[in-house]
């Protein structure tokens, strides 16, 4: 998130420098997204199905069969929260302030270069997705800060609520991205409409047959 966050920054402002030449992509674009891609599984199969630490003890009656160990290790713990959670979502919150000020300034000054039109949704997209992210992990995250640094127990029968609040990011983020992408979302309606067209004509076909049979039937008698 944080990454499309600075790409889509990028892309706005300095997309002619961005996409000039093919070391360019490269760098800011293909070896990000390769980091992002491998960075997950490397980091939380060692913290979570090899941990070195320490050893897991799981409750197959909570949620997520409970917190992996390094959670309670401290180092590793902090790590985890501030590095792959916390700076995340702060940088994500100061991208977006970032981008809109940025483009209310460039707009105002008629900011040569930038094609405000050709932009205009792709920066709605992207607020879009940005703000389901802030939106559905501030809460879990401010809590936690709470708890680790004033009270410990600060909103703790609530905690596991917030811990589902964050399923629901994978469920929303498709139809947010299409809601950015009319296009796409027009043909899945002409495919929609055509196939129940397609439907209901053969099922008209269907019912003329049988009415005809049935007066030959009729007929015949």
């Amino acid at each position: 998130m944080v990454w499309i966050a600075i790409e889509r920054h990028l892309l706005v402002f300095h997309s002619q420098e961005l996409l000039r030449g093919q070391w360019r992509k490269l760098l800011f674009h293909y070896i990000p997204i390769i980091i992002c891609l491998i960075w997950p599984p490397i980091v939380y199969l060692g913290l979570v199905v090899f941990p070195a630490q320490c050893t897991n003890a799981w409750d197959f009656g909570t949620l997520l069969c409970g917190p992996p160990c390094y959670t309670y290790t401290g180092t590793y713990g902090i790590y985890d929260f501030i590095s792959n959670v916390s700076v995340p979502l702060l940088l994500n919150v100061l991208i977006n302030i970032l981008l809109i000020i940025r483009v209310i300034k460039g707009k105002m000054s008629r900011q040569p270069g930038i094609d405000w039109r050709r932009h205009r949704k792709m920066i709605l997209q992207f607020w879009a997705i940005s703000t389901l992210h802030i939106a559905l992990w501030s809460p879990l995250v401010t809590v936690s800060l709470i708890q680790m640094t004033v009270d410990p127990l600060f909103m703790i029968d609530q905690y596991t609520t917030l811990e589902y609040i964050l399923y629901y990011m994978p469920l929303i983020l498709p139809a947010t991205c299409l809601f950015g992408m009319p296009e796409i979302v027009n043909k899945i309606k002409d495919f929609l409409l055509k196939r129940r067209t397609n439907v209901v004509t053969i099922g008209d076909l269907a019912r003329t047959g049988q009415t005809r049979q049935t007066q030959q039937n009729v007929t015949v008698r």
